[in-house]
This record gives structure tokens, C-alpha cells and sequence, in this order.
């Protein structure tokens, strides 16, 4: 009966290697909930698995890339259900420009025993210019089917239409941009229930959209 909320920013300095492994063993009627923001100018790896062991255990995985400069993301989100009743949500969403590159990948894993479960994935990535690259891979290995399970991925460039309607209400393009990054994550930040971290994270990002 126990829930769990994890909060990761990976801010590293252009030069600098990141790489993070975490693991929850997730037991009868437990949550948990990992929320990761790449932000920084390295490189950044981050591999993320949860074991839904018991009835009832649940995780939701959330993963936001802000990518600007070289930066590069290599991010590896898995859920492995492993007995009957249990849930698994995950979302990513990336939004790169420059010379930024991330990979995504998600697997969700059901395995023979585990009837009655739902696992639902979906990726959206933004690309802004010509030189940014995502790739996003998402995997369902389902050995049971008595389930519901789902994945999705979209990829494309800015909206101009929207960039257009903000221009002509007198921001400047740059401005503009900022506003578009911050909503496209704001899915992501709205799943933070902690106001205080909240803020603080999206006033982080609001910085790093300042410095380009």
C-alpha cells in the first residue's frame, strides 16, 4: 500500500557523462511514480525499470527532454508486469533544437500469469530546425491476453500556425518559443504533486530557455 514519488533533473554541463540506473520492486497495492527532466548540455543516460511483483502495484513513468545545443539523451523506460491486476502508464515527451540528439526507448512486458492488466504508452517529439534528431522506440512484449494494452509515438516539427497566432500578438519569435517549449512539457510538470518542486523545476527550464 505504499506510494512512491521520485523526481530526477539531469543538469549536466556541456562535456560532462551522466548515467543513471534505478529499479523499483513494486508489491500489493503499491504505486510508484518517476518523473525525469533532461535538461542540461552532456550526455545523459538514464535507465528506468519497474517490477510490478504483486496484485494491484502500479507505476507511471514520466520523461521530458529539453534538448538544446549538442546535448545528448539516451533514455530506457521499462515495466515489467508480472502478476495479475496491475498498471502501467508511461509518457515521454521531447522537445529538441540545435545540434541535440535523444534516443527513447519503452517497453512494456506482460508476462503469462499476469491477466487483468493494462500498460499504455505514448512518446510525442517536437523538433525545432533542421539539425536537431530523436528517434523513439516503443515496445509491447505481451504473453497474455486478457489485457489492454497500448503505444504510440508522434514526431514532427513547430506548429508555425501557432508560432504565427503568438507573433501577431506581439511577442517576439524568441518569446514565442519559450512559451511553445513550456507547454508542450506541462503535461509532464502538472504530474509533480509537490508545488514547491513544481516551480522550482519550471523556473529552471524558464532559465534555460533564457541562455539561448
Amino acid at each position: 500500500n505504499s506510494k512512491i514519488f521520485y523526481y530526477t533533473l539531469h543538469d549536466e554541463k556541456e562535456g560532462a557523462h551522466s548515467f543513471t540506473t534505478k529499479r523499483a520492486e513494486v508489491l500489493k497495492d503499491a504505486s510508484i511514480t518517476w518523473i525525469d527532466f533532461a535538461l542540461g548540455k552532456g550526455f545523459t543516460q538514464v535507465q528506468l525499470r519497474s517490477h510490478l511483483r504483486e496484485s494491484g502495484a502500479e507505476a507511471q513513468q514520466y520523461q521530458a527532454i529539453v534538448g538544446t545545443e549538442t546535448q545528448q539523451c539516451d533514455i530506457n523506460s521499462d515495466a515489467f508486469h508480472e502478476n495479475i491486476h496491475t498498471q502501467s502508464v508511461m509518457l515521454a515527451k521531447g522537445i529538441l533544437s540545435d545540434k541535440s540528439r535523444a534516443m527513447y526507448r519503452g517497453t512494456i512486458r506482460v508476462e503469462k500469469n499476469a491477466a487483468n492488466c493494462q500498460g499504455h504508452q505514448h512518446s510525442d517529439m517536437l523538433l525545432i530546425g533542421e539539425e536537431a534528431r530523436c528517434n523513439a522506440i516503443p515496445v509491447l512484449e505481451v504473453e497474455n491476453d486478457d489485457i489492454s494494452c497500448s503505444h504510440g509515438t508522434t514526431m514532427g516539427q513547430i506548429d508555425e500556425e501557432q508560432l504565427y497566432y503568438l507573433v501577431s500578438r506581439g511577442l517576439d519569435e524568441n518569446e514565442a518559443r519559450k512559451l511553445l517549449v513550456l507547454g508542450f512539457v506541462e503535461p509532464i510538470l502538472q504530474k509533480i504533486q509537490n508545488e514547491k518542486i513544481r516551480e522550482e523545476l519550471t523556473n529552471t527550464i524558464r532559465q534555460k530557455l533564457e541562455q539561448k
